[in-house]
Parts: structure tokens; C-alpha cells; sequence
């Protein structure tokens, strides 16, 4: 009986206006992405390219290989992929691009976040009353605003912000229905939010939800008890995702949280509250007329003039206080330091408040994100502001021709003295923006308030004919309808340029020479290289993301399956990123011979004669490595050092052919005459220091002439990679004497290996990498990765599940068992 109700009761809300409603979005997202759903382009501008796209493109290889994406060999010497949430492998939408052809199921997927964020917040608005148009304009308003727009190229904030609406649509019911159902299907969607990718639109979400509740507590006791199952519940679905999260952030550099200095980069400026009425008032970075110091993570904040002025008018008008609180806090927050008045790291502002004391938030970067409940809390009042334009039309009228007029005021003084205010904005503003691109933005800045203005003037005659008697309503909703979709069309439609996604499949020359060498190895790009290609460089958009893909820049060598020494990612892990450093930072190049860095790839000359020009193509130079180690190979000897600093300082000066240093927990040391050594044999040489007695000098070790004299290399003994897929390594090694095999994988948890099929142990080895001990004779060797965060997450995700959903049947049955009662 309480499916059935439900049922018929979700069947009721399905009236021809609402079906016209779901139309519209549609239709209005064809209009916008007509050149991706019809066509061979793509996506492909900001973090797209380089980041979401080449990730998302190797897990879908995974799984149509019948593989589970967990690790990715092919970045940072392995990286623990899933953990990081980019790959959204477990969100629901991501069947799209795992499952279709994936050119296709990408644009899909883009697509399909805002066709969900419209509908979902127009079926809020008819939640909360409102009438049809008034919801319309809301979802417009949202779901094709410049906040929603602008994340594309931040695709996990796109799927977690367009649940939102959803999310507050079962809350709403959960507080007024009195019933269970709709508080598990608030913590789903709340867990589904946090499996698109994006834990801070979670982490705002759910304090919006909490503030709800604080708010709704004179009508609504059971708020407080609502919202916490509710967010339990959340926490409960996403644990398979969750508890690898919070693995990679222990081991990563943001472990202790990161410097409000770096958190509070990208603070939405003062001055770019203006682009909420004027489009790209500070530029367009797209189109490279951007000006002044504002942040670069958000290109719009431009919800449309109509539905802006609804907001305003419905900020004076009862029943929307809430909603007007969220609009101020939010904004405030997104505005991080900027209006603190002491500096960037001074932590007075409210988000330094809320990095100070609430938990988990120190985690998060780029006040900016947090528009996003600001962007939400606006597209609602829009839709309640319409609302109240139909009860106070005088009052409404008034306002909007007086905004109008001061705006004309505003643009006919700009458009008049705009010879005297160039040179004075260049000399005021401290900007280093020559002229002639300040002329530039500031001609687009007035043709964009031009166009600002004449939908200002149309919406004002419609609203005087309607209120006239001189058109219908229904009229009067298509033309403000028209208007408002117009709008964000002339403003959005430029904010995700495309390109042909052809050039993903595009081989460059660099990666057509590299493909050549037959053999396992690794790339490196030298640093100076990595920072040239972090802007954007090209004619065109065309041009500029061939040049990364031909410079074989971080990440895009996931398309042609070559592996490298770095990568482009949101959390890197602590340890190695402190190994890289040491090359980067200090020249210890001796590390790329463990790390199997065969070739060196750089766009300027190279001075080190160890390594040999082997291509140059006018974009790239590429050097050869003759000193490159195997992946995988024999070490002779261990050293046992406790220090963790020191183990750093010792990588530069050892031979990795001959020693491997590994930290506590080692049974034994192999000493060159292949005796085993316990513990009684070994010395204790400074802070932390166990080697062999034969070994002990310290200098001895840092001597390269002695080093190597009557000892056994490498070469001598067999160590053949069988199998390197992204979960599994089989290696099969014969060795005449007992030592250490050595791979350069990254060291992290949730790997096991397996000796002959007999578990043994994984020592974490030259600070950041594997190895494990290996007697004389031949042997089968196996890595395997199944992190155990997954294995307890998955197994406590579905005991909270069958709790949930036991707890539904029992109410359930207490319900109508009460009910039959009476």
C-alpha cells in the first residue's frame, strides 16, 4: 500500500504544465549544447583537457577491459585513483560515460547535469507553491546561469551541485510528510552529491541543510532529529567512496590540513559582485579581454537581469528571510578575505572563522566554490520574487524602472567619458593590463550593459502591457520566459568553447617516438617545462590544447599508455611528491634511474651530459636516460634507517642498484657474503642508522668506485616483468643469492604481494616505493591492490542500507498497523 501511494501520488504531478516545463529545459539545453550533441565536438576548455577527461578515459578503458579502475599505473609512478573521488566510479550518472562509446557518453554526461539541476529545481519551486512560470524562471535561472556554466570545466562541483535542488525537495517533505521514506531519500541524494566528485558542495549543502533545520525548529521539532539521520544516512551511502577519501588524505600533502594562504586563493572579489548585473564586467577569460585581479575559478556569476530583480524584490517580501540569509552568508563566504581589510591570511573574515573552527574545512580550497548555495539561494528568491511581482505590481514596477534608470544613468556617463575613464581606471587600479586590451574590455564591458539594458526595457513593456489588460498571461509568461532563456543564452553561450574531439585521438610526433621503444619504461618532464605549459598558449583553443597534447604535458599520456614520473591531480600523496622534490629541487637525478625515467622531456636545452638529445620537433626535446633501472629489479643489501629526514638525505648520495633503504619492521639484513643477519649483527650508526657490518662506513657508501667493487649487480640477476595491469604486477625473478626485489611503484596501502602464492611482506623502500625480501632460486611474484578502506566501506555501506531499509519496513508497518486500528 505505501509504494502504491507513492506511486500514484509521484503519477499526480505529472500535469501537461509541468511536462511543458520539462520541455522548455530541454529544449534550452539543446540551444546550448546543440554543438556537442549534434556534432563531433567536445569539451575541452580549463581542467577538462588535462584533468577530467584523460581520467575519465582511462577508467572507461578499465572497465570495458572488465577491470576496476582502483589504481592507475600510468601517473606519479601509481596512484591510488579511486580513492582521489576524480574517476566518480561509483556515481550513479557515470554509467553514461562507462558504458556508451566515450566521445559520446562525456557530452552525455555534461549535458545530462543540466537537464537534472533544471528539472530538480523546478519540481522544488512547485514543492514549495510556486506557480509555473514563477518555477521556470527558477530552474532557468539555475540550471543555465553563470555559476552552473562555469563549473563544466570543474566537473565534480557540476554533478554535485546539480542534486541540490533535489536534495531540498526531499527534505521539505521529510519535515512536513512526517514520513521515513523521505529522510533515507534526502541522505541518498546528499551521498549521491558527495559521489559526483566534489566533497565541498557536500560539506556546503549539508550546512545549509543544518541552518535549515536550526531555522525550522519553531514549526518543526523533529528538524534537528531529521537532518542528523538524514546526514547519517548520507555518510552511510557514500562509505565505499568515503573511507578511501580519507586514506589518500592521510597520506597526502594536505594530511595536516592546508595554509589559509593557499585555502583562501581564489576569494571572489568586491568589484565582481557587479558581474551579477552586468555579464563579464570584468572580463572574459575565454575570449582573453579579462581584467583587474579577480579570481579565474568562477567565469560567471550572471544569473540573468530579470531573475536578479525578482530576487531583490523578493529579499522585501515575506516568507523568503531564510533564503536572504543564505544569499548574505554564503556570498560572504565566497568572498574569503577579500573584504577582511587585513590581508589575504589575517583569518578575520567568516571564512576564516570557519576554517578556524569547524572541521574538515581547512581541507577545502577556493572560497569562490561556495557561490554555489549563493547561486541556489538566488534562482529560489527569483521564483518567489516573480511571485510577489503579481501581488505588488506598483511596488515592483517602481523598483524595476528606477534600476533601470540608474543603470542608463551608469551606462551613458561610462559611454560618454570613456575616453577620461580608461586612463584613469589603468592608473587607479594598479593594473598592468596594457591599454589597448584595457580599451578592449572595456568596449565589451559596454556593448554586454547595452545588451543588459534593452532586456531590461523589454521585460518593463511586457510587464506594463500585461498589467495593462493588453496580453494574456500565458503571453506574458512565454515572453518573460523568452526573455530571460535569450539572456542567458547572449551571456552563457561563449563561457564553453568547443573544439573537435578528434584531437583527442590525435597522436602527437613526441608520443609516435616514444611508442617506438618497446620496453617498460617511464617519461619525465623537466620542471621549467611543467610551468611553461600551466597557461594556456595558442592563437585559438584549437591550437592551444594541441600544444599541450603534442608537449606530452602531464595526464595527457593517458592516451597513448605511457608512463610518467608526475601527473596532474587534486591530492598528491605526501611521500613521493617529497622524492620528486628532491629531483626537481635539488638534482638528485640519480632517483630517475630507480624510478625507470628513461627519457627526459623538456622544451629548452637540457645541460647534463649524462643524458643524450634523442628527438627534438621544434615543440619538445627528448633526451635519453642510458642509466635507466628496470621497473622492477634485485638489490643485494638493505639499510634500516628510522629517520625519515635522513632516509631523504641518504636517496641522494646512494646507489639504488646496490642498496635499498627500508625503515623499521625489516627480520634481516643480506650482507654481500649472503649471510643472513639478525638483529645481533646489526649496528646502530647514528640517529636511527641499522646496516650491515660490511656496509657501516658511511663514506664507504657514498664512494662510487668502491661501491661496486666484488659485489653483484643487478644485471646478474633475472627479474622479468610478466603482467603490469593497473591492479595487478606478475614478475618472475631467478636469483643465485638472497636479496630484495625492488619496484618502483609507489609504496601505499592496500597493496599485498605474494611469494610462490605465500604472502609475504611489502616494505615501504626508498622512502616511497615497494619491496620485498627474495631468497636465492626462481620465483613467481604477484602484487595485488584491494584497498581494505574499500573492502569495510562496501560491507558497513550495505549493513547501514539493509538497516535503513528494515527501519522503512517497520514504520511502514507501524503505520498502517496503527492505522487499521482506528
Amino acid at each position: 500500500m505505501e509504494i502504491r501511494h507513492w506511486v500514484s501520488n509521484m503519477l499526480s504531478q505529472v500535469t501537461r504544465k509541468n511536462i511543458i516545463a520539462i520541455l522548455i529545459i530541454f529544449g534550452v539545453a539543446f540551444l546550448f549544447f546543440s554543438s556537442v550533441i549534434f556534432s563531433n565536438d567536445t569539451f575541452g576548455y580549463g581542467d577538462l583537457h588535462r584533468y577530467f577527461y584523460p581520467l575519465r578515459f582511462y577508467a572507461a578503458s578499465c572497465i570495458k577491459e572488465g577491470i576496476l579502475p582502483l589504481w592507475n599505473p600510468y601517473l606519479f609512478s601509481g596512484y591510488p585513483c579511486l580513492s582521489a573521488l576524480q574517476l566518480g566510479i561509483f556515481y550513479p550518472v557515470s554509467i553514461l560515460v562507462y558504458a556508451l562509446p566515450f566521445h559520446l557518453g562525456f557530452n552525455l554526461y555534461i549535458v545530462s547535469h543540466f537537464l537534472l539541476s533544471g528539472i530538480f529545481m523546478y519540481l522544488l519551486m512547485r514543492e514549495w507553491k510556486t506557480g509555473f512560470t514563477a518555477s521556470l524562471i527558477s530552474a532557468l535561472s539555475y540550471a543555465f546561469g553563470g555559476y552552473m556554466l562555469s563549473v563544466v570545466d570543474m566537473l565534480t562541483t557540476l554533478s554535485a551541485a546539480a542534486w541540490t535542488p533535489l536534495i531540498f525537495l526531499f527534505y521539505t517533505r521529510a519535515l512536513f510528510a512526517h514520513t521515513f521514506r523521505y529522510t533515507i531519500l534526502t541522505g541518498i541524494t546528499l551521498g549521491i552529491a558527495f559521489l559526483g566528485g566534489e566533497p565541498s558542495v557536500w560539506y556546503m549543502v549539508s550546512m545549509t541543510l543544518g541552518l535549515y533545520s536550526i531555522y525550522s525548529l519553531p514549526r518543526q521539532r523533529r528538524a534537528i532529529r531529521t537532518f542528523i539521520l538524514a546526514f547519517l544516512i548520507s555518510i552511510a551511502f557514500f562509505l565505499p567512496q568515503l573511507l578511501p577519501l580519507l586514506e589518500i588524505i592521510f597520506h597526502s600533502t594536505r594530511s595536516n590540513g592546508m595554509e589559509l594562504s593557499h585555502v583562501i586563493s581564489f576569494s571572489l572579489k568586491p568589484f565582481e559582485i557587479f558581474n551579477l548585473i552586468c555579464p563579464f564586467f570584468t572580463g572574459n577569460y575565454v575570449d582573453k579581454n579579462h581584467f583587474w585581479f579577480g579570481q579565474s575559478w568562477l567565469e560567471s556569476i550572471y544569473l540573468g537581469i530579470l531573475p536578479f530583480l525578482f530576487a531583490m524584490f523578493a529579499i522585501f517580501t515575506r516568507g523568503t528571510r531564510f533564503w536572504s540569509l543564505m544569499l548574505l552568508l554564503f556570498l560572504l563566504i565566497a568572498l574569503g578575505d577579500s573584504i577582511s581589510g587585513r590581508g589575504s591570511t589575517s583569518g578575520s573574515s567568516i571564512y576564516g572563522f570557519l576554517y578556524q573552527y569547524l572541521p574538515g574545512f581547512n581541507l577545502i580550497r577556493y572560497p569562490v566554490k561556495f557561490f554555489s548555495i549563493a547561486a541556489f539561494s538566488l534562482s529560489i528568491l527569483a521564483g518567489f520574487g516573480y511571485e510577489s511581482m503579481n501581488r505588488h505590481r506598483k511596488r515592483f514596477g517602481r523598483f524595476i524602472v528606477a534600476f533601470m534608470l540608474c543603470y542608463f544613468a551608469a551606462y551613458l556617463s561610462c559611454w560618454l567619458f570613456s575616453p577620461k575613464f580608461i586612463p584613469w581606471i589603468a592608473a587607479n587600479w594598479h593594473t598592468t593590463t596594457p591599454i589597448d586590451r584595457l580599451t578592449i574590455w572595456y568596449n565589451a564591458t559596454l556593448a554586454s550593459a547595452g545588451i543588459v539594458l534593452l532586456v531590461m526595457f523589454i521585460g518593463v513593456i511586457a510587464m506594463f502591457l500585461r498589467w495593462k489588460g493588453m496580453i494574456q498571461t500565458w503571453v506574458f509568461s512565454l515572453v518573460i520566459i523568452g526573455i530571460i532563456i535569450s539572456d542567458l543564452f547572449l551571456a552563457g553561450e561563449k563561457i564553453n568553447p568547443v573544439f573537435d574531439s578528434g584531437l583527442y585521438s590525435h597522436t602527437s610526433n613526441a608520443a609516435a617516438f616514444l611508442k617506438q621503444d618497446p620496453s617498460c619504461f617511464r617519461i619525465y618532464m623537466e620542471p621549467e617545462t611543467e610551468k611553461y605549459y600551466r597557461i594556456i598558449r595558442g592563437g585559438n583553443l584549437d591550437d592551444a590544447l594541441k600544444s599541450v597534447q603534442d608537449a606530452l604535458v602531464a595526464n595527457t599520456t593517458l592516451f597513448y599508455n605511457l608512463f610518467d614520473t608526475w601527473g596532474y591531480e587534486s591530492i598528491n600523496l605526501n611521500d613521493y611528491s617529497k622524492v620528486i622534490d628532491l629531483i626537481n629541487q635539488f638534482g638528485a637525478y640519480n632517483l630517475l634511474d630507480m624510478l625507470n625515467v628513461k627519457y627526459i622531456l623538456s622544451c629548452f636545452q637540457v645541460r647534463n651530459p649524462e643524458f643524450k638529445h634523442a628527438y627534438n620537433d621544434g615543440k619538445i626535446n627528448i633526451y635519453a636516460n642510458p642509466s635507466c633501472l628496470p621497473r622492477a629489479f634485485w638489490v643485494p643489501e638493505c639499510m634500516i634507517i628510522k629517520d625519515r629526514a635522513m632516509i631523504l638525505k641518504k636517496l641522494m648520495d646512494i646507489d639504488p642498484r646496490q642498496v635499498v633503504i627500508l625503515e623499521v619492521g625489516a627480520d634481516l639484513c643480506v650482507c654481500p657474503d649472503n649471510r643472513e643477519v639478525g638483529d645481533s649483527r646489526k649496528q646502530s650508526v647514528g640517529a636511527g642508522l641499522c646496516v650491515c657490518p660490511e656496509i657501516n662506513n658511511m663514506q664507504h657508501l657514498s664512494d662510487p668506485d668502491n661501491r661496486l667493487e666484488a659485489r653483484p649487480t643487478y644485471k646478474e640477476q633475472d627479474v622479468r616483468i610478466i603482467k603490469y595491469q593497473p591492479n595487478t604486477v606478475l614478475i618472475r625473478a631467478s636469483t643465485t643469492r638472497d636479496g630484495f626485489l625492488f619496484l618502483g611503484d609507489t609504496y601505499y596501502p592496500g597493496w599485498c604481494a605474494r611469494v610462490d602464492g605465500i604472502k609475504t611482506r611489502i616494505y615501504r623502500a626508498n622512502y616511497a616505493f615497494r619491496a620485498i625480501h627474495l631468497e636465492a632460486g626462481i620465483h613467481s611474484i604477484e602484487f595485488r591492490y584491494m584497498p581494505n578502506s574499500l573492502i569495510v566501506g562496501c560491507w558497513a555501506s550495505l549493513i547501514a542500507i539493509l538497516l535503513c531499509m528494515a527501519s522503512g519496513w517497520y514504520l511502514a508497518r507501524k503505520s498502517n498497523y496503527m492505522q487499521s486500528d482506528k
